[in-house]
């Protein structure tokens, strides 16, 4: 009985060293995945920071922009209406528009847009003050431009910031055009 005893014993001595040994494995494997859990946890809280500080970014670009251009908008107000004055205000908003920084999505995308806002005053200025002949031309010119910002957008769809930035040459070099109307 001795030798049961002894072979009870040696699988009991056995039995517990493969146990600490799984026991070290799990231990191991456990905290391995808290780390990893937490360096996500971790990198998906910074990845959020930086999401919500690029929209505060965005939202300050946006403002900063728009403030400024409308400001520029009054002071086009104020030029006299007399001696090219129409050229000059109009002259004086491409000017502002064609001083942004246009390197980053945001700022390009809201430059885009002032630049559309006065694209679409000019259109409707020059078909107040303008014969019904000369109104077909503009139209014309409306015409081509509508097929070159469709073609743009087909084209650059896939890079948001090029896309923008080709709008905006695109509006500016069509109020250019217009604006010599006034000239």
């Amino acid at each position: 009985m001795k030798k049961k005893c002894g072979f009870i014993k040696e699988f009991k001595k056995s039995y517990g060293k493969v146990f600490s040994v799984y026991m070290l494995a799990s231990i191991f494997v456990a905290t391995v995945g808290i780390v990893i859990l937490i360096s996500l946890f971790y990198h998906d809280n910074e990845k959020n920071l930086q999401v919500a500080a690029n929209k505060v970014k965005a939202v300050d670009i946006y403002e900063n922009i728009q403030k400024d251009y409308y400001d520029k908008v009054n002071e086009a107000k104020e030029i006299s209406l007399e001696d090219k004055g129409l050229y000059k205000c109009y002259k004086l908003l491409l000017e502002a528009l064609n001083s942004y920084n246009i390197n980053e999505v945001q700022s390009a995308k809201v430059v885009y847009n002032l630049s559309e806002e006065l694209l679409n005053g000019l259109f409707n200025k020059l078909k107040e003050e303008t014969l019904n002949e000369e109104i077909e031309s503009f139209s014309e010119s409306q015409s081509d431009w509508l097929e070159k910002k469709s073609n743009i957008k087909n084209e650059y769809y896939d890079s948001e910031l090029i896309m923008y930035q080709k709008l905006i040459d695109l509006n500016i070099s069509i109020c250019e055009e217009w604006i010599s109307y006034y000239k």
